[in-house]
């Protein structure tokens, strides 16, 4: 198992290796776990999530239930609280089950992850996320603002999620590589293409929106749209 201490991935470069950004939520869709597997950004009519597919499609998510906190590696019921999960069928490693969960043991105090279970039950990555608290939330609590978004995977075939942030909460998700498993979505030149905002509101929040015409989430900041435009979020 590897755990990543820091939730930094390699610029979302070109079309093929890269895919969106982070499975975080629409304000208007509701929990949902879901999960499949793909290394490469796809377009509108390469969607995974078309109902002409059959059967599990790589990059494409379902939801799974809830594995109990024994299940991930260095967690049980008193330390650790599982909010959602997806089957994700990989494009390099088959299925595999993602899990969001908080780990409120005494070194982390609360930091949300990301658990990364293989067909086996092992436990093959970890993800702390950055800059993110549950608090002592469960149950309910937890599952209202660390979820996966419905659906959790897009044309681009990463998964989304939304996560709580420090000033609320934020958009984020994995990105399928073909050297491992996944990495976290980098979000972090959005603050150079939208510097106006994120100067004058240097706490401003991320969210995804809906999915535009090509399948793809959008992503909102403050009054501000991005789209995917096959390499990255900008302005339309």
């Amino acid at each position: 198992m590897t755990e990543f201490v820091e939730g930094a991935v390699a610029d979302p470069g070109t079309t093929s290796e890269t895919a969106a950004a982070g499975n975080a939520k629409s304000e208007s869709s509701s929990p949902s776990s879901t999960g499949a597997a793909g290394d490469e950004a796809g377009g509108g009519e390469n969607n995974p999530n078309s109902a002409e597919a059959s059967g599990p499609q790589p990059g494409t998510a379902e939801p799974a239930e809830n594995p109990s906190a024994e299940a991930i590696e260095g967690c049980d019921e008193s330390t650790c609280s599982v909010s959602d999960a997806v089957t994700y069928e990989h494009l390099y490693q088959g299925p595999v089950t993602v899990v969001l969960f908080a780990d409120f043991s005494k070194e982390a105090y609360g930091v949300c992850k990301v658990a990364v279970l293989s067909s086996d039950g092992g436990t093959a990555q970890i993800f702390p996320l950055e800059y993110t608290s549950a608090w002592s939330m469960t149950g309910g609590d937890l599952t209202d603002i660390l979820y996966f978004l419905d659906p959790a995977t897009d044309a681009t075939k990463n998964i989304f999620f939304r996560m709580p942030g420090m000033d609320g909460w934020s958009a984020s998700g994995l990105r399928p590589v073909s050297t491992g498993l996944f990495e976290l979505v980098d979000l972090d030149y959005i603050g150079d293409d939208f510097s106006d905002i994120f100067n004058s509101q240097p706490m401003t929040s991320l969210s995804w929106g809906e999915l535009d015409e090509n399948g793809n989430y959008e992503l909102e900041i403050e009054n501000a749209t991005a789209r995917w435009d096959g390499q990255k979020y900008s302005a339309p």
